[in-house]
């Protein structure tokens, strides 16, 4: 019933399943994606085997920065409010 009443709640859970949906989407299609373009493979064809040992760089070095921005994040909120330090980024 708050869902529906409330509007605002309806919004939020619109927000978060659009950004889950854009995510999983990403996640799902970024390797056949990559594996078209591997320099040295077959040209418009998927090379999963040219592509397969810089997957395991691609995918370390974007966790790596998932987990440089929740470090930042964390280290500005110590200084600031998150509404402040949201318009910053």
């Amino acid at each position: 019933r708050k869902v529906v009443s409330d509007p605002r709640v309806l919004l939020l859970g619109l927000i978060q399943s659009l950004f889950e949906g854009a995510m999983y989407t990403f996640v799902i299609v970024w390797v056949p994606t990559l594996a078209t373009m591997v320099p040295g493979g077959k040209a418009g064809e998927m090379d999963f085997a040219a592509f397969a040992p810089g997957q395991g760089w691609i995918f370390t070095a974007m966790m790596v920065c998932i987990s440089i921005g929740a470090e930042l994040f964390a280290g500005m909120l110590k200084v600031t409010e998150v509404e402040k330090g949201s318009v910053l980024i």
